[in-house]
């Protein structure tokens, strides 16, 4: 995302990028929680964005409103609330019993209020099936998950899919889409799926964008 002032964050394989304008710098981000020592330097508990040799595979980031940043990686999901300054894992200040996990997130969109939408997955050790679920997260409340795909106790009727993109449009409404076609989700009840049967020629979704109330683009293979 773009900031108020122009400059980039940018989630990368090789981690998380800021570039200043004014000074024309790229830096990456460490994700330093509030216990880094710049006497110590890095280590897996004071840098969460960073490994051992490089940072840390990040795969979207999004800017959550009153220096809220979620990022999203090969391990889950990594918040900030002071614009990058100082940083936690985000089941760490979330409520309830939902959690994210460590799971490989896809992909990070964000609503009006600045609540977290997370298209995540895991793959099982046992049955080595993979499986999706979203997230409706955010700091200081409790977080809401929609399971899609096999689980390792059954199929969910809703999709046998893994969800690689999603957004939230101005009513709340989710749209999701993966290998085998796009999903409308006004609720865990409510659910429209769209793919060759409802007409589309390739039902592999790759990106969804929400330009206006009526007019949405769908990129698919």
């Amino acid at each position: 995302f773009i900031d108020i002032f122009g400059n980039v964050i940018a989630a990368t394989f090789g981690g998380l990028v800021y570039y200043n304008v004014a000074s024309n710098k790229l830096t990456n981000i460490e994700g330093h929680t509030d216990a880094y020592d710049s006497d110590v330097g890095c280590t897996d508990d004071t840098c969460l964005l960073k490994t051992s040799t490089s940072g840390k595979l990040t795969t979207s980031v999004k800017w959550g409103k009153n220096g809220v940043w979620y990022v999203g990686t090969n391990t889950g999901v990594y918040v900030t609330q002071t614009a990058g300054k100082y940083w936690k894992n985000l089941d760490e200040v979330t409520t309830g019993e939902t959690k994210i996990g460590n799971k490989l997130i896809y992909s990070i969109d964000v609503d009006l209020s600045g609540k977290a939408y997370i298209a995540a997955s895991a793959t099982s050790a046992t049955s080595g099936i993979e499986s999706s679920s979203i997230y409706i997260a955010a700091p200081e409340q409790s977080t809401v998950e929609i399971v899609f795909g096999q689980t390792e106790e059954s199929f969910v009727p809703i999709a046998t899919d893994i969800i690689k993109v999603v957004k939230v449009d101005e009513n709340g409404v989710i749209w999701a889409g993966g290998n085998d076609g796009l999903y409308r989700i006004e609720n865990e009840r409510t659910i429209s799926i769209f793919n060759k049967t409802s007409g589309m020629k390739s039902p592999h979704v790759n990106d969804i964008s929400i330009v206006s109330k009526y007019l949405r683009y769908i990129a698919t293979a």
